[in-house]
């Protein structure tokens, strides 16, 4: 029998939400050996917010303006912030 895979858990230190909100940044990666691209922000409470997708062998990414370009194994992805400015997801 196989095991379930691990349930995606992310650990920060207490300050990190609170200096991303200050920075008003966020951050972008991907995980090569996982195929994840993560994101991490904040969210309006001003706890983490994380995001994450599979992808088939996420190898880089590129940031260009509102763009942001991954390469896989076999495609380009490309994702794009539609929001208008100071617009919410969700809100």
């Amino acid at each position: 029998m196989t095991q379930p895979p691990a349930k995606f858990e992310l650990t920060s230190s207490r300050q990190f939400p609170a200096w991303l909100a200050e920075q008003n940044a966020s951050l972008a990666f991907t995980t090569y050996q996982a195929g994840k691209l993560i994101f991490i922000g904040t969210g309006q409470d001003g706890r983490l917010s994380i995001f994450e997708r599979t992808f088939n062998r996420c190898m880089g990414l590129h940031a260009a303006g509102d763009t942001l370009w991954m390469g896989t194994l076999y495609q380009l992805w490309k994702f794009r912030n539609t929001l208008e400015p100071g617009q919410l997801a969700g809100g």
